[in-house]
């Protein structure tokens, strides 16, 4: 997997999905910050943009193709779960915003999570126009979904805490992913090329359960990588690859929003989950969902009156 992104052929995956957005931009101005908090500007010019595959939608419809069905949940406030309202962690980057939390699961939750999905993996399939397949030249890894017990309520709780100012969040059926030797999943998009007044993706938490393993990082190409040499604990900076790489470390989790508030898509947030060369790698994705359609309808309203 290189560095150059003009020839990646892009892709869709069902459950967990990973879909793409379309966009027109040819050059990015992004802003990073350092471990110590002091912006860095940069402006990169001339990285192309993959290619997309449209996703198709009926007017009236809040919801992709073939997912109409997909049950979003709404996290239990009221159950009693461990206080993490003091989690340390650190902003990489502004906008989009990307965060790392070192030890956003605890090793029970992490033993847990792992025992309850052993047994139940399965490989994880792409979605193009409208159809599913196992492709493993474009991911090769197996999904399970954990029961939704009360450690998992309390993850879901966490999670949705860690963004209180964002209102009307949902999040989708929780997944675990299983990387092997040569395990991977290549660049692509966790929000849905959707037009923006539709429900989408808002946010995401990567979670590293297991990183027992040589590789397996997860890959921002667009994201420079700081220059501060205390991230260098959680990202790669050995890697020859251009943009930031997370390390695999068990606990540790990386958040990124998706979408702007106006429900479209960041070509930032492009990513790969890179092939594990040794060992083995467990993950476990988190994804909340917001129907931008009252961003859209609360506009409307204010333009009328």
């Amino acid at each position: 997997m290189s560095g150059t992104l003009g020839n990646v052929q892009t892709f869709q995956a069902t459950v967990p999905l990973s879909v793409q957005f379309e966009s027109s931009t040819d050059s990015i101005h992004m802003t990073a910050v350092s471990m110590s908090g002091q912006p860095v500007a940069l402006n990169l010019q001339g990285l192309p943009l993959p290619p997309v595959i449209q996703t198709s939608f009926k007017a009236d419809k809040g919801l992709p193709d073939g997912l109409e069905l997909m049950s979003l949940i709404e996290v239990n406030e009221s159950i009693a779960c461990p206080d993490h309202s003091q989690l340390e962690y650190y902003i990489l980057h502004p906008e989009p915003q990307i965060v790392y939390i070192p030890n956003f699961v605890t090793p029970e939750e992490i033993s847990h999570l792992i025992e309850v999905t052993k047994g139940s993996f399965t490989p994880a399939s792409v979605y193009r126009n409208g159809a599913t397949d196992v492709d493993s030249g474009h991911r090769k890894s197996e999904n399970a979904w954990p029961p939704r017990d009360e450690v998992l309520q309390c993850i879901e709780q966490r999670a949705r805490r860690l963004q209180q100012l964002d209102s009307g969040l949902e999040v989708e059926p929780i997944s675990v992913q299983r990387y092997h030797v040569d395990g991977f999943f290549t660049y692509h998009y966790d929000q849905f090329a959707a037009p923006p007044n539709r429900r989408n993706r808002r946010s995401t938490f990567n979670v590293f359960l297991e990183g027992d393993c040589t590789g397996g990082g997860t890959h921002f190409p667009r994201i420079p990588r700081p220059t501060d040499p205390n991230w260098c604990q959680y990202i790669d900076c050995e890697s020859t690859e251009p943009g930031t790489i997370f390390k695999p470390i068990a606990g540790g989790a990386v958040f990124w929003l998706n979408t702007r508030d106006n429900g479209t898509g960041y070509d930032e947030t492009l990513h790969a989950g890179m092939p594990v060369k040794s060992g083995r790698k467990i993950g476990m994705n988190i994804w909340f969902w917001k129907d931008f359609r009252k961003y859209f309808d609360s506009a409307k309203d204010v333009n009328t009156q």
